[in-house]
């Protein structure tokens, strides 16, 4: 996923980036970042040396509150904490990290210095900018972290940009645009000895220039001003811009679709000998397992108008089951059975025989995920609990026991119970078996949860245990793991999946809905 990444990370355009589990989506933009961010620290610095040299005290400045940090956003702390690990895992000279990363959080609060890579959950932002930001200092603001952020990367995109993170996100991400606009007008006033007052009169067209590439886009599009202007008198603006057709973009769509992180067109000049720029541009990272795009209600086709410009990259197993799972079906025929088949599935597996399984058992909710790991102990399978209602020390116990066991410790066989907490995000390397004791409500739910195991191109098996009411959903994704068939069509909330069947009477693939009024 790197190598296919990498080189549209590196254009500076925005990306949606969505590829399987299991296939390195972290790594493939933190690299690039990391080395993005390197690169133009060196350039900062040289920058500033540079205006120190000529006593430009203004520019050196300027130049040196322009480090630019990483802003990832993530679902939960956890994930948050996974990839703070991998970005510290990056060597640097001497056996130093690469690059430094930190969270923030409401029991984490943010350092002096910010850091390269700032990484948190949405809610945990917003409440920093709202409740405590300038109390950490003016780079810990809304305004001050929007002007250092050259990279945002939404993680779980899919998950972030809907349900209970929408909210915090579409705040964040207007108020990271409009802050983009202001930081951009206010280097472009003063590189051109512009007045606020006289900004406010200035043709939209010719702002709009500004907006996707600074003082020398305004230049070419018709923008002069004279050095002595009799009081209300606008700006000599009768060349007409290039980007005057009345497009409907907001300044905060173009800056969001046009934008690239590197230091831009600040190579325009008006005579020949001034040199403007450079300017911020923010380029943003949608990452995700699962990014639907049937709809007009989908996540992926609400990024597509939010961000026309965007990007698309893609892997070949996206929204399909590896073919190297091995999948048991097992219709349940009442609740009492349901304990029964769970026993009966971990205990059969040769590899907990062996005494080598890494089983991964999920359950619907937290008293659930409770009551199956009393259920096992009493059946002499010890196991580990993981969910939200478990004291953050045992849930990190219950990873490390997942991480020895397949780094070849003396851990045995590890059974872990997990709500979906465990089925996003979470590195557990090496599951050998996904048990489904209550079967996932979506299909989104179910792609996670299946792609817990057979990573890295090893194999795994998992046992879907369903009860009649899972039915229609079970057999519809049953058909098409045997069919080998992408299940992006079972794509779902499981309220509307339900309407649909009451419906229709059958399972009837997304967006084939209209032929069945036919």
């Amino acid at each position: 996923m790197l190598e296919l990444a990498l080189p549209h990370i590196l254009s500076g355009k925005d990306v949606v980036l969505a590829a399987e589990t299991g296939s390195g989506k972290t790594l493939a933009y933190i690299a690039p970042i990391a080395s993005m961010l390197l690169e133009r620290a060196s350039r900062t610095a040289a920058a500033a040396a540079a205006a120190a040299a000529a006593e430009d005290s203004s520019s050196s400045a300027r130049t040196s509150s322009r480090k630019q940090l990483a802003l990832v956003l993530c679902p939960n702390a956890a994930l948050c904490q996974q990839i703070i690990r991998l970005v510290s895992s990056l060597p640097g000279p001497e056996g130093r990290p690469l690059i430094k990363a930190c969270q923030v959080s409401s029991s984490t609060p943010p350092p002096f210095d910010p850091p390269d890579v700032v990484v948190t959950t949405p809610g945990a932002l917003v409440t920093l900018f709202n409740d405590r930001g300038s109390s950490y200092g003016p780079q810990w603001t809304a305004e001050g972290v929007s002007s250092r952020a050259a990279f945002v990367v939404a993680d779980e995109a899919d998950l972030l940009c809907q349900g209970g993170y929408v909210k915090d996100v579409t705040r964040l991400l207007d108020a990271f645009k409009a802050g983009e606009r202001r930081q951009l007008e206010a280097q472009v006033l003063e590189e051109l000895g512009i007045p606020d007052e006289e900004w406010d009169r200035v043709p939209r067209s010719i702002k709009q220039a500004c907006w996707q590439g600074g003082a020398p886009a305004m230049l070419k599009a018709g923008f002069r001003r004279r050095p002595q202007q009799p009081q209300g008198e606008l700006p000599d603006t009768d060349v007409p811009s290039s980007s005057s057709s009345g497009e409907a973009d907001t300044p905060a769509e173009r800056s969001a679709g046009d934008a690239s992180p590197s230091s831009s067109s600040g190579s325009g000049s008006s005579d020949g000998s001034v040199t403007y720029g450079p300017y911020l541009k923010r380029q943003y990272l949608f990452v995700a397992a699962t990014m639907p795009s049937l709809t007009k209600a989908d996540v992926g086709v609400e990024l597509q108008k939010r961000f026309r410009d965007a990007q698309w990259v893609s892997g070949d197993m996206l929204h399909q089951i590896k073919p190297h799972v091995e999948h048991a079906w097992r219709r349940l025929r009442g609740p009492e059975e349901g304990d029964a088949a769970l026993v009966e599935a971990v205990q059969a597996d040769p590899d907990y025989e062996a005494g080598q399984a890494r089983v991964l058992v999920f359950a619907r909710d937290t008293a659930t995920a409770d009551r199956l790991a009393a259920v096992l102990e009493e059946q002499g399978i010890n196991n580990v609990l993981y969910h939200k209602n478990i004291p953050k020390d045992e849930r990190e116990a219950a990873l490390a026991a997942f991480a020895d066991a397949a780094a070849g410790g003396a851990g045995g066989n590890v059974v872990m119970v997990s709500t979906d907490a465990a089925a996003r995000g979470i590195d557990l390397p090496d599951v050998t078996h996904v048990v489904q004791a209550d079967f996932a409500t979506t299909a989104i739910e179910f792609l996670h949860r299946v792609g817990r195991t057979a990573r890295a191109g090893k194999a795994g098996k998992v046992t879907s245990l369903y009860s009649k009411a899972d039915a229609v959903l079970a057999e519809a994704l049953k058909q098409y793991v045997q069919d080998g068939k992408p299940i992006e069509e079972c794509f779902s909330r499981n309220r509307s999946f339900s309407r649909k069947v009451k419906r229709y009477g059958k399972f009837v693939p997304r967006g084939q809905e209209g032929e069945q009024r036919k």
